[in-house]
């Protein structure tokens, strides 16, 4: 392995950490009140396990899926770490949020109901921009044109959306239910 492609490695889960400390400081600083009010009436759908699971496959096929465009652009790797960066925003004023709110119980609520789908997500759509961050690399080398390059980055950019995928059932069948048992009667 290259040494572009370690510091490509080390940049984009740096990325995410730097998110997810600013989504902290952000919830801290601003008002969460119409979070949770979007999380009541969401728990308090019958349709909620589904409702999860197709909210996050919708938002993480389109975060793979423009992290796999962005890959092949040869600028790709500036709006891979700025997706990254919002993505661990949106993690870290979540978990910022509930315990600021709920403090212990808030905590628990994040390790139950925040952690575990992030836990496939974060790593696969770090390597996934790390993919076309390489790609974008040998376009602007010349070298992503030859024969079958497109073909080989496209299948590899699908074998890591599949955990991520992974990830949405995790999110929608495990995590809503915990997060819910955990604060649904104090929303």
């Amino acid at each position: 392995m290259d040494t572009k492609t370690k510091f490509w490695l080390f940049c984009m889960p740096v990325a995410v950490i730097a998110g997810i400390c600013l989504g902290t400081v952000a919830a801290a600083r601003t008002d969460t009140s119409s979070l949770f009010a979007a999380a009541a009436e969401s728990m308090a759908s019958e349709a909620m396990m589904p409702d999860s699971f197709f909210k996050a496959l919708r938002q993480n096929v389109l975060a793979a899926g423009l992290l796999c465009v962005f890959g092949t652009t040869v600028l790709g790797v500036i709006p891979s770490a700025i997706l990254l960066t919002l993505r661990g925003y949106a993690v870290g004023k979540t978990v910022g949020a509930l315990v600021a709110t709920f403090g212990f119980r808030g905590f628990g609520a994040a390790v139950c109901g925040v952690f575990p789908h992030n836990l496939l997500y974060i790593p696969f759509l770090s390597l996934l921009a790390v993919c076309g961050t390489r790609f974008s690399r040998r376009l602007m080398h010349g070298e992503g044109k030859k024969r079958g390059q497109l073909a080989g980055y496209l299948f590899s950019a699908a074998l890591l959306t599949l955990p991520v995928l992974l990830g949405c059932v995790v999110e929608g069948y495990i995590s809503a239910p915990l997060l819910k048992s955990i604060l649904g009667p104090h929303l």
